[in-house]
């Protein structure tokens, strides 16, 4: 659903006066879930029916190679090695029945700089000393980063003729945007009333796509009669506890005096431990009695979150009339902790063991941070297999080709945590500057796909050395509105979890 409020309206107008230009080259940034892809939409659909040729990129090639053979298979060109002279002759074609062509790239924030770089040299091509290629360059806020911060980058920043960034919508028109997403299920008397309005607001951000899953959920409520309109705070409170909704949770939570005292009282402890452990260091104490005493050490930093990942949406559980009415926090977000208080250390004892503070519980690391952690991890030796008694106990694992159908299932089946689940921890993907972001944003193209359809041919499976084995094959992929054919390269490595991936490579992509 596109809207044309404001934002919206205004930056739409923008890419649509690009055509009073005689060449392009447009980029439009924002958060993720903001809108951008439907506002691109919106501009394709305006310059083909003002003549132009559109081509839209869904995918971000992870390589100038692959980004070539995408344009290849895209426009039609023949296979071959002059690349440059068939896309001029393409243009010069193209020019008997089309004013121009736009190339729309998604996602730009996870392109290398390499295929940055290959992006603006397309500007290079004329025709009769005029461009007929356009470009049009979208991805998240890191974009933008990457450009004013990286040199390297500088040409891609000289050829931008209009830079546009994309803003969530206020608490307006977030009610506006709500009620045209009523108006377009035919449920114009569901109601929100003011109160459930700021919440929704507080809770989604101003981001569209988190509007419409919660807007859509209410409504689904609504026609099943479990959801009364209009609808109150407490209701809407109802509707964001809802597990399909499948999202982190929205949490208002003041600071209180019992979580500056725990503060304090930890500090405290942290203090008495190192004194204490100084103390121990000076006492001779024997080596039996030394190798046995251990410290708590809590000055590990955890890694930043990336910054392209969606903010989360918070935890509800608690909310109340009180804490929604409150005013908002004026300090970071943190969980209460729980004060420690040191055990008593006798002096007249000669072997003295310290008692950690309590730990609190385990932080959830986002993928990034787990490979992070596994970096400081001591390297163990390999052990070998124990023996197996009995061959009737053997459980042969699943093969290479075997594995690999299943997580083509579980890709069909948008089970994105067992699509994960087959990827070994060695794992880094190509294009991508993190795991994390990486991702995310397969997250986000497989399970919010009504349906995927997948068929592997022209497999063949290659043995490269001890529990590694190589697969390639072409993939037939099929969503609605998107479907391609890839030729992948898969390498796969035999550990405690069965075959796992390392690394996965686009070899050729073909846009159908």
């Amino acid at each position: 659903m596109y809207y044309a409020g404001e934002p919206y309206g205004s930056v739409l107008a923008q890419f649509k006066a690009l055509l009073n230009q005689p060449e392009f080259f447009g980029r439009l940034t924002g958060a993720q879930g903001c809108g951008k892809s439907a506002l691109l939409e919106q501009a394709v659909q305006h310059y083909q029916q003002q003549g132009y040729l559109t081509r839209y990129f869904p995918a971000n090639p992870d390589s100038p190679t692959a980004l070539r053979s995408a344009l290849r298979k895209s426009l039609g060109l023949p296979k071959t090695h002059n690349f440059q002279r068939n896309l001029q002759d393409h243009l010069s074609h193209e020019a008997l029945t089309h004013k121009g062509i736009v190339l729309v790239f998604d996602d730009c924030h996870l392109m290398n700089n390499a295929t940055l770089l290959e992006v603006t040299k397309l500007t290079d091509i004329q025709i009769s000393n005029s461009c007929m290629l356009s470009i049009i360059m979208c991805g998240s806020d890191t974009l933008d980063e990457r450009l004013k911060r990286d040199h390297e980058l500088r040409p891609v920043l000289q050829r931008i003729t209009l830079s546009s960034h994309l803003t969530p919508l206020d608490k307006k028109g977030t009610a506006l945007f709500l009620q045209k997403l009523f108006d377009n299920a035919n449920q114009q008397d569901l109601i929100f009333e003011p109160q459930a309005l700021t919440l929704l607001f507080d809770v989604s951000k101003g981001l569209p796509q988190r509007v419409i899953e919660i807007g859509m959920l209410s409504s689904n409520l609504y026609r099943s009669q479990e959801l009364s309109t209009p609808v109150g705070k407490t209701d809407l409170i109802q509707v964001l506890k809802h597990p399909s909704l499948a999202m982190p949770r929205y949490t208002s939570r003041r600071p209180t005096r019992d979580m500056a005292i725990a503060a304090t009282g930890i500090a405290a402890t942290l203090l008495i431990a190192v004194a204490a452990t100084a103390f121990l260091m000076l006492q001779p104490t024997p080596a039996t009695v030394a190798s046995d005493t251990t410290v708590a050490s809590a000055s590990t930093p955890i890694p930043p979150l990336p910054g392209n990942t969606m903010p989360p949406l918070g935890d509800i559980d608690g909310i109340n009339d009180a804490t929604l009415d409150a005013e908002p926090p004026v300090v970071a977000e943190t969980e209460p902790v729980q004060a420690v208080v040191p055990q008593q250390i006798s002096s007249d004892q000669t072997a003295m063991t310290m008692a950690a503070p309590e730990v609190e519980p385990e932080l959830e690391l986002e993928p990034e941070q787990e490979r992070a952690t596994d970096v400081a991890t001591p390297v163990i030796a390999e052990q070998p297999e124990p023996a197996i008694e009995s061959a009737d106990n053997v459980t042969e694992p699943d093969s290479a080709e075997q594995t690999l159908q299943r997580w083509i299932a579980a890709w069909q089946s948008r089970d994105v945590d067992a699509y994960f689940s087959f990827y070994h921890n060695d794992f880094f993907p190509r294009g991508f500057d993190s795991v994390s972001a990486w991702q995310e944003n397969r997250r986000r193209n497989i399970a919010n796909r009504d349906w995927i359809e997948m068929q592997i041919s022209e497999l063949s499976v290659n043995d490269i050395a001890e529990r590694t084995t190589q697969l390639e094959f072409w993939l037939d992929y099929q969503s609605p509105g998107y479907s391609d054919r890839t030729q992948k390269q898969v390498l796969m490595r035999l550990g405690d979890q069965g075959w796992q991936i390392v690394q996965e490579i686009n070899l050729e992509i073909i846009y159908l």
